[in-house]
């Protein structure tokens, strides 16, 4: 897990950050969201937002399309469910991909949560 790595103070690059929800402790490597941010940083977790949901509103697309991930993945072990998600993302992927535009579906799957 990333956060391990960023506690040990070992990191990708120099001042590298996680961004994360506020609801998370503060540490030096974490950066929650602030609504009530500082004028001149405003800008930043306004982009900071937009991109959550972005991210928030893909993963709920990918699990109402591969309902498998929507409940406890039940085998045998830890590396079969990690090839299951990986094989659904490869899938999910493929699919946006190669579509035509009329052949996009993802409001479809979006509100199903």
């Amino acid at each position: 897990m990333a956060w391990i790595e960023f506690e040990a103070n070992r990191r990708p690059f120099n001042g590298a950050i996680i961004l994360g929800d506020s609801i998370y402790p503060r540490r030096p490597w974490l950066c929650p969201m602030r609504p009530h941010a500082p004028a001149n940083e405003r800008a930043f977790f306004a982009s900071h937002s937009k991109t959550r949901r972005l991210i928030e509103n893909t993963f709920g697309i990918w699990k109402n399309r591969w309902r498998v991930l929507k409940e406890l993945i039940r085998v045998k072990s830890p590396e079969y469910s990690a090839l299951i998600i990986k094989s659904t993302a490869i899938l999910h992927n493929f699919q946006i991909f190669n579509r035509l535009e009329e052949e996009n579906d993802d409001h479809l799957f979006e509100d199903e949560e």
